[in-house]
């Protein structure tokens, strides 16, 4: 038996280490699809982020308006909810970059931190 990163074409799920049959895909994914092999390995931007640390948003549809709070486990201040913001999360990267692009942001951790765990300004 092979194990095998696995990614659904249709809703884009993701499924590590999957055990690999002799047809080379597997047909568990939730929407219905077969999942195919990713040879490639996985692209950073499917990758899912965990809800504590998910960016978050509140953003107004009607105006297309959005304000960023300090801390993504606040709730709306009453001034926003009666404006018609909402609150709305980035459960995957893709979403955040997506968004970032169509507000001329960028998410500095996601693209600029090193990763070392530590501060920006240390080498």
């Amino acid at each position: 038996m092979v194990r095998h990163d696995f990614e659904c074409e249709t809703c884009g799920r993701v499924e590590r280490d999957a055990a690999c049959t002799g047809d080379f895909h597997i047909h568990s994914c939730v929407c219905g699809s077969p999942m195919q092999i990713v040879w490639g390995g996985i692209k950073r931007t499917h990758i899912g982020i965990h809800p504590r640390d998910r960016a978050v948003v509140w953003y107004n549809p009607q105006t297309g308006r959005h304000a960023t709070p300090g801390r993504n486990d606040v709730p709306i201040p009453s001034r926003y909810a009666k404006a018609g913001y909402e609150r709305r999360e980035f459960p995957t990267l893709r979403e955040l970059d997506s968004f970032c692009k169509q507000n001329k942001l960028v998410n500095e951790a996601a693209h600029y931190h090193k990763g070392s765990g530590r501060s920006y300004d240390e080498e």
